[in-house]
């Protein structure tokens, strides 16, 4: 409404300028001048009414402030009391309460569940670390920790200390596996290698294996009848038979020779070797 005066004000003003510069009119002006006037009356008792109302509403919410304050403080000393009064309780019931000798030794045995060891029978781990929570013919739970059985043995668990066993266990027999299958590889290469005269119808002559040697070919004495290119030819196929057999069943145990191989004459002389590079060198130049 304040606002509407203070435009009519203004707007008045204006007119009273209008009718005495612009166009002179002596009625319009006095008519201006009473409306400028009722309009300056107005707007300074609206303005009055409101900053009474502003000061009035000011000292209202201060007292509604204080007392909320002081509301909230009376509040926090009631809680804080009550809250003291619990905590006495509570320790009171707690120093009342104490834990009997089998729950300390049920507690006890439980934190020492890492010691079950793989192979334990089901009663052997009920006797050292107490009754499980939960137990079937397969597991038993001990809080979160399972155990697994296998007919009545420890075989497993969810948890570390089970788990670097099984592990553990794991990787020796895989470790005896692989030893006894390298093994069996040499028992098949030199079953193979002795088998290698028949093989070629005697153009290998003999076959022999030596930890220290490694593998000797004497060649048959026909072959040393053959041209010095096609003897060369004829060795060089012996020494590569022996090389693909022991490929064929490696890995072999690390301390055989068999990719050593030296190619003879029934004399004893070298035909051919393996070179400190592992090559094929022919020494019967």
């Amino acid at each position: 409404m304040d606002n509407f005066f203070t435009l009519l004000l203004i707007l008045a003003l204006i007119a009273i300028w209008y009718f005495i510069r612009k166009k002179p009119n002596k009625k319009y002006k006095n008519v201006s001048i009473i409306v400028a006037i009722i309009s300056f009356f107005i707007v300074g008792l609206t303005n009055q009414s409101n900053s009474d109302n502003k000061a009035s509403s000011k000292s209202i919410k201060t007292e509604k402030t204080s007392s909320k304050n002081s509301k909230q403080s009376s509040d926090k000393k009631r809680e804080s009391s009550s809250k003291k009064k619990s905590s006495n309780k509570q320790k009171e019931s707690s120093s009342k309460k104490k834990p009997s000798n089998k729950q300390k030794e049920s507690s006890s045995k439980n934190k020492n569940l890492d010691e079950v060891k793989l192979g334990m029978t089901k009663d052997e781990v009920i006797k050292k670390f107490g009754k499980p929570s939960y137990q079937t013919s397969r597991n038993l739970l001990y809080g979160k920790k399972n155990i697994y059985l296998v007919d009545g043995k420890v075989t497993g668990g969810d948890y570390d200390a089970l788990q670097k066993q099984v592990d553990k266990k794991h990787a020796k027999k895989k470790k005896e596996a692989k030893k006894d299958r390298i093994k069996n590889d040499k028992k098949k290469y030199l079953a193979a290698l002795y088998a290698l005269p028949e093989q070629t119808d005697y153009v290998i002559q003999d076959a022999q294996y030596s930890e220290q040697t490694g593998v000797t070919f004497v060649v048959s004495d026909d072959a040393l009848s053959l041209t010095p290119a096609e003897l060369k030819s004829a060795v060089h196929k012996i020494w590569n038979i022996g090389q693909n057999l022991s490929n064929k069943y490696s890995p072999l145990p690390g301390d055989m020779k068999s990719t050593y191989i030296t190619v003879e004459d029934s004399s004893g002389n070298d035909l051919a070797v393996t070179s400190m590079w592992g090559s094929f060198k022919y020494k019967a130049n």
